[in-house]
């Protein structure tokens, strides 16, 4: 039953060493995750230009390093409960071992005794022939029982020395774990407070900018509201002159219209006269062209006596 409880212990153990484990690796990815997501929001913060948001958005970061920090809290805190709690867990199941022990004492003793009466009883009768076989079963028993004894002795030395180890190297473990988790939070603390004052440092100038940009704007303001009703005017005006421009342009259109009607009837009448004009010296040229011909006739039979004559007088 002992040893059945002590297999027990030591898988219960294993297994609450285990979650432990588990819980802070779970534990530190998510701190990662979250310290790359606050790490991430200050990139996005710098590009941010209206002072409130950048305040709601410094809020906002604080909220998250609060919460990472009690995160970190919360796990130190539970380290330091689990390792009471071993603590508890071992010094009762050492408070256990040796109520077991006291009552295995009690029970060989109690057996010894009731062994010790049946012996004497029979010793009473059998003195003489099993003296000797006596004094040996004593001998063998006692020796057996401080075997017994020295060999629980040590396997309990050996149990609470290794226990110890244990709970040294757990305790060693959480402190260095805490050690760890208190350096990042001190190094993020101290990145955090130096950003938080760059930013300060950025919302003053962002809020001078910005009384700087208000005078200007209302200076601006007040000019172009002095240029828009200038340019009112200047619109009216124009709008005054465009009218009087659509009414001439109105009048010289229709002048054009009349012009351009007056033009195509003209250049009717003239096309219908080149026409007749071209018709009349068409037919003028092919009497030019009859009359050439006929008078050519004419100087070809005159020419042809003088011509022969000529011939045959060269002969």
């Amino acid at each position: 039953a002992n040893d059945k409880r002590e297999v027990e212990r030591r898988i219960k153990e294993a297994e609450i060493r285990e979650e432990l484990l588990d819980k802070l690796q779970t534990e530190s990815v998510e701190a990662i995750a979250k310290f790359e997501s606050i790490s991430e929001k200050w990139a996005e913060l710098k590009e941010l230009k209206d002072p409130m948001s950048i305040n709601d958005e410094l809020e906002l970061q604080k909220e998250r390093i609060k919460g990472l920090m009690k995160q970190k809290d919360i796990i130190i805190v539970e380290c330091r409960d689990e390792l009471k709690l071993a603590d508890a867990r071992y010094t009762k199941d050492l408070h256990k071992q040796a109520a077991d022990i006291h009552s295995l004492v009690e029970r060989v003793d109690s057996q010894i005794e009731i062994m010790k009466r049946t012996f004497k009883e029979h010793l009473d009768l059998l003195e003489n022939t099993i003296e000797e076989e006596r004094h040996t079963l004593r001998s063998v028993a006692s020796k057996k029982w401080d075997d017994l004894y020295t060999r629980r002795a040590v396997n309990e030395r050996i149990k609470m020395k290794q226990e110890k180890e244990r709970s040294e190297f757990f305790r060693n473990e959480i402190d260095r774990i805490e050690q760890e988790h208190i350096e990042i939070t001190r190094a993020t603390r101290i990145r955090l407070e130096q950003d938080n004052q760059a930013l300060e440092i950025e919302l003053q100038k962002v809020k001078t900018n910005t009384t700087l940009n208000s005078e200007k704007l209302d200076y601006n303001f007040q000019v172009l509201k002095k240029r828009e009703d200038e340019n009112l005017m200047v619109r009216n005006a124009q709008k005054r002159r465009l009218t009087k421009l659509n009414e001439t342009i109105f009048v010289l259109r229709r002048k054009i219209k009349d012009v351009q009607m007056s033009c195509l009837i003209e250049t009717e009448k003239l096309s219908s006269d080149i026409l007749k004009l071209r018709a009349n010296i068409s037919h003028m040229t092919t009497k030019v062209n009859t009359f050439a011909e006929v008078n050519d006739r004419k100087i070809a039979y005159q020419l042809y006596p003088l011509t022969t004559a000529m011939s045959v007088t060269k002969l």
